[in-house]
């Protein structure tokens, strides 16, 4: 993975990822089943690999976006 973004949702989170990647099925089940270790109740995180991410006007890729 080059890049990534996660961006949270009602459920939990939407991670995206720029780059030569795994299976994002499996990565998605990992990053769920460290949230439940966490105490999030029924963590649901979606993983898809994308050739691009929005970046801001200084360039740089907002790592985490907040539910709106």
């Amino acid at each position: 993975m080059v890049e990534y973004q996660v961006r949270q949702t009602a459920p939990s989170a939407e991670v995206l990822a720029l780059g030569r990647f795994g299976n994002p099925v499996v990565t998605g089940q990992r990053l769920e089943s460290g949230l439940a270790r966490l105490g999030v109740r029924s963590p649901c995180v979606t993983v898809r690999v994308v050739p691009a991410l929005e970046r801001q006007a200084t360039g740089k890729i907002r790592r985490f976006v907040r539910l709106a």
